[in-house]
Protein backbone atom coordinates (compact mmCIF):
# COMPACT_ATOMS: atom_id res chain seq x y z
CA UNK A 1 0.00 0.00 0.00
CA UNK A 2 2.78 1.83 0.74
CA UNK A 3 4.38 2.02 -2.68
CA UNK A 4 -0.03 2.84 -3.91
CA UNK A 5 0.49 5.89 -1.85
CA UNK A 6 3.39 7.24 -3.46
CA UNK A 7 2.56 6.29 -7.02
CA UNK A 8 -0.32 8.28 -6.40
CA UNK A 9 1.83 11.58 -5.05
CA UNK A 10 4.46 10.91 -7.80
CA UNK A 11 1.50 11.21 -10.45
CA UNK A 12 0.35 14.89 -8.90
CA UNK A 13 3.59 15.73 -8.92
CA UNK A 14 4.60 14.81 -12.77
CA UNK A 15 1.13 16.55 -13.41
CA UNK A 16 2.31 19.77 -11.59
CA UNK A 17 5.70 19.86 -12.80
CA UNK A 18 4.48 18.89 -16.38
CA UNK A 19 1.81 21.58 -16.20
CA UNK A 20 4.28 24.33 -18.11
CA UNK A 21 4.95 22.17 -20.92
CA UNK A 22 1.12 20.55 -20.84
CA UNK A 23 -0.91 23.51 -21.34
CA UNK A 24 1.64 26.55 -22.28
CA UNK A 25 0.63 26.24 -26.12
CA UNK A 26 -3.25 26.26 -24.71
CA UNK A 27 -3.03 29.23 -22.61
CA UNK A 28 -6.77 29.42 -21.71
CA UNK A 29 -9.45 30.82 -18.79
CA UNK A 30 -9.94 28.81 -15.99
CA UNK A 31 -12.29 25.83 -16.34
CA UNK A 32 -12.12 25.53 -20.45
CA UNK A 33 -11.51 22.02 -21.67
CA UNK A 34 -8.62 21.44 -22.74
CA UNK A 35 -7.70 21.21 -26.10
CA UNK A 36 -8.30 17.54 -27.98
CA UNK A 37 -4.83 16.17 -28.45
CA UNK A 38 -3.59 14.18 -26.25
CA UNK A 39 -0.48 14.94 -23.98
CA UNK A 40 1.86 12.45 -22.23
CA UNK A 41 4.80 13.70 -20.35
CA UNK A 42 8.35 12.35 -20.78
CA UNK A 43 9.12 9.06 -17.94
CA UNK A 44 11.39 10.07 -15.51
CA UNK A 45 12.29 8.67 -12.03
CA UNK A 46 9.90 9.95 -9.45
CA UNK A 47 10.34 10.86 -5.93
CA UNK A 48 7.94 10.45 -2.67
CA UNK A 49 5.85 13.12 -1.60
CA UNK A 50 7.62 13.34 1.94
CA UNK A 51 11.42 14.05 0.03
CA UNK A 52 10.27 16.16 -2.89
CA UNK A 53 7.05 17.10 -3.51
CA UNK A 54 6.97 19.67 -0.53
CA UNK A 55 9.81 21.66 -0.95
CA UNK A 56 8.90 22.17 -5.07
CA UNK A 57 5.33 23.25 -4.03
CA UNK A 58 6.34 25.08 -1.35
CA UNK A 59 3.45 24.07 0.26
CA UNK A 60 2.11 20.22 1.07
CA UNK A 61 -0.23 17.68 0.77
CA UNK A 62 -3.27 15.37 2.07
CA UNK A 63 -5.19 12.72 0.85
CA UNK A 64 -7.85 10.46 2.00
CA UNK A 65 -7.78 6.83 1.24
CA UNK A 66 -10.25 3.99 0.73
CA UNK A 67 -8.76 0.23 0.74
CA UNK A 68 -11.11 -3.10 0.66
CA UNK A 69 -10.46 -4.59 3.32
CA UNK A 70 -11.58 -8.24 1.83
CA UNK A 71 -9.77 -10.65 0.06
CA UNK A 72 -12.25 -11.92 -1.79
CA UNK A 73 -11.44 -9.13 -4.39
CA UNK A 74 -9.06 -11.21 -5.51
CA UNK A 75 -8.19 -12.95 -8.46
CA UNK A 76 -10.16 -10.57 -11.01
CA UNK A 77 -9.80 -9.72 -14.32
CA UNK A 78 -11.55 -6.08 -14.26
CA UNK A 79 -12.07 -3.01 -12.09
CA UNK A 80 -14.70 -0.87 -12.14
CA UNK A 81 -15.66 2.60 -10.07
CA UNK A 82 -18.48 5.47 -10.27
CA UNK A 83 -17.16 8.64 -9.97
CA UNK A 84 -19.14 12.00 -9.81
CA UNK A 85 -17.95 14.94 -11.37
CA UNK A 86 -16.99 17.55 -8.83
CA UNK A 87 -17.69 21.37 -9.14
CA UNK A 88 -14.26 22.94 -9.80
CA UNK A 89 -12.90 24.60 -7.07
CA UNK A 90 -11.31 28.00 -7.02
CA UNK A 91 -7.61 26.24 -6.38
CA UNK A 92 -4.65 28.83 -5.24
CA UNK A 93 -1.48 28.62 -7.43
CA UNK A 94 0.30 25.36 -7.87
CA UNK A 95 -2.32 23.31 -6.71
CA UNK A 96 -4.22 20.36 -7.43
CA UNK A 97 -6.88 18.32 -6.70
CA UNK A 98 -7.41 14.34 -7.94
CA UNK A 99 -9.89 11.76 -7.59
CA UNK A 100 -8.61 8.17 -8.57
CA UNK A 101 -9.00 4.40 -8.61
CA UNK A 102 -5.67 2.46 -8.33
CA UNK A 103 -5.13 -0.91 -9.10
CA UNK A 104 -1.52 -2.70 -8.95
CA UNK A 105 -1.71 -5.45 -11.42
CA UNK A 106 1.83 -7.33 -11.32
CA UNK A 107 5.05 -5.12 -11.72
CA UNK A 108 2.36 -1.98 -12.73
CA UNK A 109 0.26 0.53 -10.72
CA UNK A 110 -3.00 1.61 -12.86
CA UNK A 111 -4.26 5.08 -11.54
CA UNK A 112 -7.21 6.68 -13.08
CA UNK A 113 -9.66 9.76 -12.01
CA UNK A 114 -10.39 13.47 -12.19
CA UNK A 115 -7.74 15.50 -12.15
CA UNK A 116 -7.74 19.26 -11.46
CA UNK A 117 -4.98 22.21 -11.30
CA UNK A 118 -4.77 25.75 -11.18
CA UNK A 119 -5.43 26.51 -14.56
CA UNK A 120 -7.34 23.44 -15.73
CA UNK A 121 -10.90 22.12 -15.95
CA UNK A 122 -11.52 18.75 -14.14
CA UNK A 123 -10.10 16.01 -17.00
CA UNK A 124 -10.10 12.32 -16.70
CA UNK A 125 -6.76 10.47 -16.79
CA UNK A 126 -5.12 8.03 -16.93
CA UNK A 127 -1.62 6.46 -15.81
CA UNK A 128 0.86 4.00 -15.32
CA UNK A 129 3.73 3.41 -12.70
CA UNK A 130 6.41 1.04 -11.79
CA UNK A 131 5.05 -0.79 -8.89
CA UNK A 132 8.91 -1.98 -8.04
CA UNK A 133 10.73 1.43 -8.51
CA UNK A 134 8.01 3.75 -8.32
CA UNK A 135 9.06 5.12 -11.86
CA UNK A 136 6.50 7.06 -13.65
CA UNK A 137 5.89 4.95 -17.04
CA UNK A 138 2.49 6.88 -18.77
CA UNK A 139 0.08 9.85 -18.39
CA UNK A 140 -2.13 10.55 -20.92
CA UNK A 141 -5.14 12.86 -20.66
CA UNK A 142 -9.09 13.01 -22.14
CA UNK A 143 -9.17 16.64 -22.90
CA UNK A 144 -12.06 16.71 -25.09
CA UNK A 145 -14.33 14.77 -22.80
CA UNK A 146 -16.65 17.51 -21.05
CA UNK A 147 -17.28 15.94 -17.32
CA UNK A 148 -20.43 18.41 -16.29
CA UNK A 149 -20.51 18.67 -12.48
CA UNK A 150 -22.74 16.34 -10.92
CA UNK A 151 -22.89 13.43 -13.12
CA UNK A 152 -21.96 10.50 -12.36
CA UNK A 153 -19.10 8.75 -14.80
CA UNK A 154 -18.66 4.78 -14.88
CA UNK A 155 -14.69 4.09 -15.13
CA UNK A 156 -14.15 0.33 -16.45
CA UNK A 157 -10.70 -1.25 -16.11
CA UNK A 158 -10.43 -4.42 -17.93
CA UNK A 159 -8.52 -7.47 -18.74
CA UNK A 160 -8.29 -7.61 -22.75
CA UNK A 161 -6.22 -9.73 -24.71
CA UNK A 162 -2.57 -11.05 -23.30
CA UNK A 163 -1.37 -8.84 -20.57
CA UNK A 164 -3.17 -5.55 -21.97
CA UNK A 165 -5.56 -3.86 -19.80
CA UNK A 166 -8.25 -0.82 -21.19
CA UNK A 167 -9.80 1.89 -19.49
CA UNK A 168 -13.16 3.24 -21.06
CA UNK A 169 -15.47 5.62 -19.30
CA UNK A 170 -19.37 5.62 -19.80
CA UNK A 171 -18.76 2.77 -22.37
CA UNK A 172 -15.99 4.85 -24.81
CA UNK A 173 -13.21 4.08 -25.09
CA UNK A 174 -10.55 6.04 -23.15
CA UNK A 175 -9.56 9.24 -25.72
CA UNK A 176 -11.30 7.90 -28.24
CA UNK A 177 -8.94 4.76 -29.46
CA UNK A 178 -8.07 1.72 -28.13
CA UNK A 179 -4.06 2.22 -28.11
CA UNK A 180 -4.72 5.26 -26.34
CA UNK A 181 -6.81 3.19 -24.11
CA UNK A 182 -4.67 0.32 -23.43
CA UNK A 183 -1.87 -0.18 -21.08
CA UNK A 184 0.69 -3.78 -21.01
CA UNK A 185 0.60 -4.34 -17.25
CA UNK A 186 2.58 -7.89 -17.66
CA UNK A 187 -0.10 -9.93 -15.97
CA UNK A 188 -3.79 -11.47 -16.80
CA UNK A 189 -5.16 -10.83 -13.38
CA UNK A 190 -5.57 -8.80 -10.43
CA UNK A 191 -3.89 -10.46 -7.78
CA UNK A 192 -2.34 -8.27 -5.06
CA UNK A 193 -5.81 -7.59 -1.97
CA UNK A 194 -4.18 -4.49 -1.32
CA UNK A 195 -3.36 -3.07 -4.49
CA UNK A 196 -6.67 -1.67 -4.99
CA UNK A 197 -7.53 1.67 -3.49
CA UNK A 198 -9.95 4.95 -4.13
CA UNK A 199 -8.50 8.28 -2.50
CA UNK A 200 -8.89 11.82 -2.96
CA UNK A 201 -5.51 13.93 -3.06
CA UNK A 202 -4.76 18.07 -2.75
CA UNK A 203 -1.35 19.34 -3.59
CA UNK A 204 -0.44 23.15 -2.91
CA UNK A 205 1.56 25.65 -3.06
CA UNK A 206 1.76 28.17 0.02
CA UNK A 207 -1.74 29.05 0.50
CA UNK A 208 -3.56 25.62 1.19
CA UNK A 209 -7.44 24.99 0.27
CA UNK A 210 -10.31 22.83 1.50
CA UNK A 211 -11.35 20.31 -1.09
CA UNK A 212 -14.63 20.94 -2.94
CA UNK A 213 -17.54 18.26 -2.34
CA UNK A 214 -17.50 14.76 -3.91
CA UNK A 215 -19.62 11.90 -4.70
CA UNK A 216 -18.43 8.31 -5.88
CA UNK A 217 -21.62 6.36 -6.19
CA UNK A 218 -19.56 2.94 -6.49
CA UNK A 219 -15.63 3.19 -4.14
CA UNK A 220 -14.30 0.49 -6.73
CA UNK A 221 -15.25 -3.55 -7.34
CA UNK A 222 -13.91 -6.13 -9.41
CA UNK A 223 -14.67 -8.16 -12.02
CA UNK A 224 -15.11 -12.04 -11.29
CA UNK A 225 -15.96 -15.11 -13.37
CA UNK A 226 -19.21 -14.98 -11.44
CA UNK A 227 -19.78 -10.98 -12.18
CA UNK A 228 -18.86 -7.75 -10.74
CA UNK A 229 -18.17 -8.25 -7.07
CA UNK A 230 -18.59 -5.55 -4.34
CA UNK A 231 -15.99 -5.52 -1.38
CA UNK A 232 -17.90 -6.13 1.75
CA UNK A 233 -15.43 -4.10 3.69
CA UNK A 234 -13.85 -0.64 2.53
CA UNK A 235 -12.00 1.16 5.45
CA UNK A 236 -10.35 4.64 5.46
CA UNK A 237 -7.39 6.28 5.68
CA UNK A 238 -6.14 9.68 6.04
CA UNK A 239 -2.90 11.44 5.87
CA UNK A 240 -1.32 15.34 5.24
CA UNK A 241 -2.46 18.14 6.35
CA UNK A 242 -5.09 20.28 4.92
CA UNK A 243 -6.89 23.66 6.26
CA UNK A 244 -10.52 23.49 7.61
CA UNK A 245 -12.23 20.56 8.11
CA UNK A 246 -12.22 17.79 5.63
CA UNK A 247 -13.63 14.19 6.20
CA UNK A 248 -15.21 10.71 4.14
CA UNK A 249 -17.81 8.90 5.30
CA UNK A 250 -19.66 5.52 3.87
CA UNK A 251 -23.16 3.60 4.83
CA UNK A 252 -21.72 2.99 8.44
CA UNK A 253 -22.14 6.73 8.98
CA UNK A 254 -25.22 7.19 6.89
CA UNK A 255 -27.20 4.53 6.77
CA UNK A 256 -29.41 6.30 3.18
CA UNK A 257 -25.70 5.51 1.55
CA UNK A 258 -25.67 1.96 -0.63
CA UNK A 259 -22.46 -0.18 0.11
CA UNK A 260 -19.26 1.07 -1.54
CA UNK A 261 -20.75 4.37 -1.88
CA UNK A 262 -18.72 7.27 -0.39
CA UNK A 263 -19.61 10.94 0.12
CA UNK A 264 -16.26 13.44 0.93
CA UNK A 265 -15.90 16.90 0.90
CA UNK A 266 -15.76 20.46 4.05
CA UNK A 267 -18.86 19.52 5.83
CA UNK A 268 -18.21 15.82 6.32
CA UNK A 269 -17.15 15.02 9.54
CA UNK A 270 -13.71 13.40 9.50
CA UNK A 271 -13.11 9.78 11.09
CA UNK A 272 -10.89 8.17 12.63
CA UNK A 273 -8.07 5.77 10.43
CA UNK A 274 -9.39 2.16 9.95
CA UNK A 275 -13.02 3.37 10.42
CA UNK A 276 -14.74 1.32 8.34
CA UNK A 277 -17.04 2.92 6.05
CA UNK A 278 -18.97 -0.44 5.06
CA UNK A 279 -19.30 -3.28 6.44
CA UNK A 280 -21.35 -5.78 3.66
CA UNK A 281 -21.82 -6.44 -0.32
CA UNK A 282 -24.84 -5.55 -1.60
CA UNK A 283 -28.34 -5.42 0.35
CA UNK A 284 -31.90 -5.69 -0.33
CA UNK A 285 -34.06 -2.79 -0.62
CA UNK A 286 -37.42 -1.99 -1.85
CA UNK A 287 -38.23 -0.40 -4.76
CA UNK A 288 -42.29 -0.45 -5.83
CA UNK A 289 -44.03 1.14 -8.32
CA UNK A 290 -47.35 2.71 -9.28
CA UNK A 291 -48.97 3.49 -13.11
CA UNK A 292 -51.46 5.54 -14.21
CA UNK A 293 -53.20 4.41 -16.02
CA UNK A 294 -53.04 1.09 -15.98
CA UNK A 295 -55.32 0.95 -18.93
CA UNK A 296 -54.01 3.62 -21.38
CA UNK A 297 -55.68 3.97 -24.95
CA UNK A 298 -52.74 3.54 -27.81
CA UNK A 299 -50.09 6.44 -27.73
CA UNK A 300 -51.37 7.78 -24.51
CA UNK A 301 -49.06 9.12 -21.85
CA UNK A 302 -48.15 6.46 -18.94
CA UNK A 303 -46.65 8.09 -15.83
CA UNK A 304 -44.63 5.58 -13.63
CA UNK A 305 -43.69 6.47 -9.94
CA UNK A 306 -40.84 5.08 -8.02
CA UNK A 307 -40.60 4.91 -4.56
CA UNK A 308 -37.33 3.25 -3.42
CA UNK A 309 -36.83 2.97 0.88
CA UNK A 310 -35.21 0.01 2.82
CA UNK A 311 -36.45 -2.45 4.12
CA UNK A 312 -37.31 -0.75 7.85
CA UNK A 313 -39.08 2.14 5.37
CA UNK A 314 -36.30 4.59 5.30
CA UNK A 315 -36.47 6.56 2.14
CA UNK A 316 -33.44 6.57 0.09
CA UNK A 317 -32.24 9.89 -2.05
CA UNK A 318 -30.08 10.44 -4.60
CA UNK A 319 -30.27 6.49 -5.92
CA UNK A 320 -30.06 6.23 -9.79
CA UNK A 321 -32.91 4.21 -11.24
CA UNK A 322 -33.33 2.80 -15.00
CA UNK A 323 -36.91 2.72 -16.19
CA UNK A 324 -37.64 0.31 -19.16
CA UNK A 325 -40.83 -1.64 -20.83
CA UNK A 326 -40.96 -4.80 -22.81
CA UNK A 327 -42.34 -3.22 -25.92
CA UNK A 328 -38.87 -0.81 -25.62
CA UNK A 329 -40.69 2.58 -25.46
CA UNK A 330 -38.91 5.76 -24.97
CA UNK A 331 -39.18 7.19 -20.93
CA UNK A 332 -39.04 10.75 -20.36
CA UNK A 333 -36.43 10.11 -18.79
CA UNK A 334 -35.15 6.75 -19.21
CA UNK A 335 -33.36 7.27 -15.75
CA UNK A 336 -33.62 9.05 -12.92
CA UNK A 337 -32.16 9.73 -9.14
CA UNK A 338 -34.71 9.26 -6.36
CA UNK A 339 -35.52 12.83 -4.27
CA UNK A 340 -35.32 13.60 -0.81
CA UNK A 341 -38.34 11.26 -0.01
CA UNK A 342 -36.94 8.69 -2.47
CA UNK A 343 -39.32 9.13 -4.97
CA UNK A 344 -38.44 9.42 -9.05
CA UNK A 345 -40.74 10.23 -12.20
CA UNK A 346 -40.87 8.72 -15.48
CA UNK A 347 -43.62 8.94 -18.10
CA UNK A 348 -43.90 7.02 -21.55
CA UNK A 349 -46.27 7.09 -24.40
CA UNK A 350 -47.52 3.75 -24.43
CA UNK A 351 -47.27 1.70 -27.44
CA UNK A 352 -49.65 1.37 -30.43
CA UNK A 353 -51.77 -1.54 -30.97
CA UNK A 354 -54.50 -2.90 -33.39
CA UNK A 355 -56.04 -5.13 -30.12
CA UNK A 356 -55.62 -5.35 -26.48
CA UNK A 357 -51.92 -5.52 -25.59
CA UNK A 358 -50.36 -6.34 -22.37
CA UNK A 359 -46.87 -4.70 -21.75
CA UNK A 360 -45.05 -4.71 -18.72
CA UNK A 361 -43.23 -1.66 -17.06
CA UNK A 362 -39.75 -2.19 -15.07
CA UNK A 363 -37.45 -0.11 -13.08
CA UNK A 364 -34.02 -1.37 -11.45
CA UNK A 365 -31.77 0.28 -9.32
CA UNK A 366 -28.41 1.22 -10.45
CA UNK A 367 -26.48 1.20 -7.45
CA UNK A 368 -23.96 -1.92 -7.45
CA UNK A 369 -24.67 -1.50 -3.19
CA UNK A 370 -28.50 -1.62 -3.76
CA UNK A 371 -30.34 -5.10 -4.79
CA UNK A 372 -33.53 -3.78 -6.31
CA UNK A 373 -35.91 -4.25 -9.05
CA UNK A 374 -39.92 -3.51 -9.75
CA UNK A 375 -42.51 -4.94 -12.17
CA UNK A 376 -46.02 -3.59 -13.06
CA UNK A 377 -48.35 -4.46 -16.08
CA UNK A 378 -51.03 -2.23 -18.16
CA UNK A 379 -52.83 -3.61 -20.89
CA UNK A 380 -53.18 -1.13 -23.94
CA UNK A 381 -56.30 -0.41 -26.07
CA UNK A 382 -56.15 0.43 -29.73
CA UNK A 383 -56.42 4.07 -30.52
CA UNK A 384 -59.96 5.28 -30.93
CA UNK A 385 -60.92 6.93 -34.33
CA UNK A 386 -62.27 10.35 -34.85
CA UNK A 387 -64.13 12.00 -37.74
CA UNK A 388 -62.89 14.91 -38.95
CA UNK A 389 -64.58 16.90 -41.38
CA UNK A 390 -65.21 20.57 -42.76
CA UNK A 391 -68.07 23.24 -42.00
CA UNK A 392 -66.99 25.42 -44.48
CA UNK A 393 -64.09 25.25 -46.76
CA UNK A 394 -63.86 27.84 -49.44
CA UNK A 395 -63.39 26.17 -52.74
CA UNK A 396 -61.25 29.45 -53.82
CA UNK A 397 -59.80 32.47 -52.22
CA UNK A 398 -57.76 35.49 -54.09
CA UNK A 399 -54.16 35.85 -54.07
CA UNK A 400 -53.33 37.80 -51.07
CA UNK A 401 -56.53 37.30 -49.16
CA UNK A 402 -56.63 35.78 -45.76
CA UNK A 403 -60.18 33.67 -44.53
CA UNK A 404 -61.10 31.72 -41.45
CA UNK A 405 -61.97 27.68 -41.96
CA UNK A 406 -64.29 25.81 -39.50
CA UNK A 407 -63.98 22.17 -39.09
CA UNK A 408 -65.43 19.41 -36.82
CA UNK A 409 -64.74 16.70 -34.57
CA UNK A 410 -66.83 14.17 -34.31
CA UNK A 411 -67.00 10.38 -32.60
CA UNK A 412 -67.89 7.31 -34.99
CA UNK A 413 -71.57 7.92 -33.32
CA UNK A 414 -71.54 11.42 -34.63
CA UNK A 415 -71.26 12.54 -30.68
CA UNK A 416 -69.16 15.83 -30.57
CA UNK A 417 -65.46 15.35 -29.72
CA UNK A 418 -64.40 18.73 -27.06
CA UNK A 419 -61.37 19.46 -25.54
CA UNK A 420 -59.73 17.25 -28.51
CA UNK A 421 -56.15 18.60 -29.04
CA UNK A 422 -55.73 18.99 -33.31
CA UNK A 423 -52.73 20.36 -35.69
CA UNK A 424 -53.04 22.55 -38.50
CA UNK A 425 -50.32 22.28 -41.49
CA UNK A 426 -50.68 24.05 -45.04
CA UNK A 427 -48.86 22.97 -47.64
CA UNK A 428 -48.01 25.52 -50.57
CA UNK A 429 -47.38 29.18 -50.70
CA UNK A 430 -49.75 30.17 -47.42
CA UNK A 431 -49.58 30.69 -43.50
CA UNK A 432 -51.86 28.68 -41.43
CA UNK A 433 -52.62 30.43 -38.03
CA UNK A 434 -52.96 29.00 -35.28
CA UNK A 435 -50.95 25.65 -35.26
CA UNK A 436 -53.15 24.00 -32.81
CA UNK A 437 -55.72 24.55 -31.00
CA UNK A 438 -58.45 22.56 -29.06
CA UNK A 439 -62.34 21.78 -30.10
CA UNK A 440 -65.08 23.88 -28.41
CA UNK A 441 -67.84 22.03 -26.64
CA UNK A 442 -69.53 21.43 -29.48
CA UNK A 443 -66.45 19.51 -31.38
CA UNK A 444 -65.86 22.30 -33.96
CA UNK A 445 -62.22 24.41 -33.94
CA UNK A 446 -61.25 27.13 -36.29
CA UNK A 447 -58.55 28.51 -37.68
CA UNK A 448 -57.37 31.12 -40.93
CA UNK A 449 -54.83 30.32 -43.83
CA UNK A 450 -53.90 33.01 -45.91
CA UNK A 451 -52.52 32.88 -49.07
CA UNK A 452 -48.86 34.84 -50.35
CA UNK A 453 -50.51 36.46 -53.43
CA UNK A 454 -49.13 33.16 -55.95
CA UNK A 455 -51.68 31.12 -58.02
CA UNK A 456 -51.86 27.82 -56.45
CA UNK A 457 -53.57 25.22 -54.68
CA UNK A 458 -53.15 25.10 -51.00
CA UNK A 459 -53.61 21.65 -48.98
CA UNK A 460 -54.72 22.33 -45.99
CA UNK A 461 -54.55 19.22 -43.65
CA UNK A 462 -56.40 18.92 -39.97
CA UNK A 463 -55.24 16.10 -37.90
CA UNK A 464 -55.99 14.89 -34.33
CA UNK A 465 -53.03 15.01 -31.93
CA UNK A 466 -54.75 13.69 -28.51
CA UNK A 467 -52.98 10.69 -27.49
CA UNK A 468 -55.39 8.11 -27.83
CA UNK A 469 -57.18 9.16 -30.96
CA UNK A 470 -56.72 9.04 -34.47
CA UNK A 471 -58.08 11.08 -37.38
CA UNK A 472 -57.74 13.34 -40.29
CA UNK A 473 -59.09 15.14 -42.84
CA UNK A 474 -57.63 17.56 -45.77
CA UNK A 475 -59.13 20.03 -47.96
CA UNK A 476 -57.78 21.94 -51.07
CA UNK A 477 -57.93 25.35 -51.51
CA UNK A 478 -57.68 27.31 -54.69
CA UNK A 479 -55.63 30.84 -54.84
CA UNK A 480 -57.33 32.49 -58.26
CA UNK A 481 -58.38 35.80 -59.37
CA UNK A 482 -62.34 36.40 -58.90
CA UNK A 483 -64.26 34.92 -61.65
CA UNK A 484 -65.06 37.47 -64.73
CA UNK A 485 -69.04 39.23 -64.41
CA UNK A 486 -71.42 39.64 -67.13
CA UNK A 487 -70.84 43.65 -67.19
CA UNK A 488 -66.91 42.17 -67.26
CA UNK A 489 -67.44 40.20 -70.72
CA UNK A 490 -69.42 43.24 -72.56
CA UNK A 491 -67.24 45.85 -71.48
CA UNK A 492 -65.34 45.52 -74.46
CA UNK A 493 -67.84 45.78 -76.83
CA UNK A 494 -69.89 48.56 -75.14
CA UNK A 495 -68.86 51.34 -77.08
CA UNK A 496 -68.81 49.62 -80.85
CA UNK A 497 -72.35 48.52 -79.82
CA UNK A 498 -73.21 51.59 -78.87
CA UNK A 499 -72.43 53.21 -81.92
CA UNK A 500 -73.98 50.90 -83.96
CA UNK A 501 -77.49 51.41 -82.44
CA UNK A 502 -76.88 55.50 -82.61
CA UNK A 503 -76.21 54.26 -86.41
CA UNK A 504 -79.18 52.64 -86.94
CA UNK A 505 -81.33 55.19 -85.59
CA UNK A 506 -79.87 58.09 -87.23
CA UNK A 507 -80.54 55.18 -90.57
CA UNK A 508 -84.42 55.34 -89.93
CA UNK A 509 -84.93 58.59 -88.96
CA UNK A 510 -83.52 59.44 -92.88
CA UNK A 511 -86.06 57.47 -94.61
CA UNK A 512 -88.87 58.41 -92.56
CA UNK A 513 -88.36 62.13 -92.98
CA UNK A 514 -88.03 61.38 -96.77
CA UNK A 515 -91.48 59.83 -97.19
CA UNK A 516 -94.52 62.01 -98.82
CA UNK A 517 -96.81 63.34 -95.99
CA UNK A 518 -101.01 62.21 -96.55
CA UNK A 519 -102.59 58.98 -96.20
CA UNK A 520 -101.16 55.66 -96.72
CA UNK A 521 -102.69 54.14 -100.29
CA UNK A 522 -105.90 51.59 -99.40
CA UNK A 523 -104.99 47.95 -101.02
CA UNK A 524 -108.08 46.82 -102.88
CA UNK A 525 -108.35 43.32 -103.09
CA UNK A 526 -110.30 41.25 -105.89
CA UNK A 527 -112.88 39.59 -105.19
CA UNK A 528 -113.13 35.26 -104.97
CA UNK A 529 -113.70 33.88 -107.86
CA UNK A 530 -116.71 31.88 -108.12
CA UNK A 531 -116.33 27.92 -108.67
CA UNK A 532 -117.77 26.34 -111.50
CA UNK A 533 -120.07 23.31 -110.73
CA UNK A 534 -120.23 20.68 -112.76
CA UNK A 535 -123.13 18.31 -112.87
CA UNK A 536 -122.94 14.61 -113.11
CA UNK A 537 -124.73 12.94 -116.36
CA UNK A 538 -128.28 12.13 -115.67
CA UNK A 539 -129.08 8.12 -116.05
CA UNK A 540 -131.63 7.40 -118.72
Amino acid sequence: MGRGLAATGVLLLVALLAAPVLFAAHSRPAWTPAPASPATAPNHPAASPGQELRPRLGGGSAELLVYANDTAIAPATGVEANLTAFTPAALPPASSFQVSVAAVLGGVEVVFGIFQNTGNAPTAFLASFSNRTDQYLSLSYWRNLTLVDGTPYGFNLEHGSGTNWTLTIGGALFDGSRSNATIDCGVSSLQWVHGLSFSETVAFGGNRFVPPAVVASLAFATEQGSGWYLPRLGVANQSGFGSGPWGIQGRVQHPTLAPGELVSGPSIAPVANGTPLWRSGPVPVDLRLQVSPTGPLAFGTVSVNASLTDPNGTPLPSVPLQFSDSNGSMFFPAGEQTDANGTALAAFPAPNASAPATDTVSAVVELLGFLGNAQSSITTSPAQELLVSPVNAPGRIVPGATVQLTFEVRTVDSHPASGVAVLFTLSGPGAVDPTAAATASDGTVAFTISSYGELAVLQVTVRVQQPGFWGHDQVGVRVAPDPPTLLDTIAPYEWPAVGIAVAAVLVFAFYTRRRPRGALPVLRLPPPRRRVRVEPPRQP
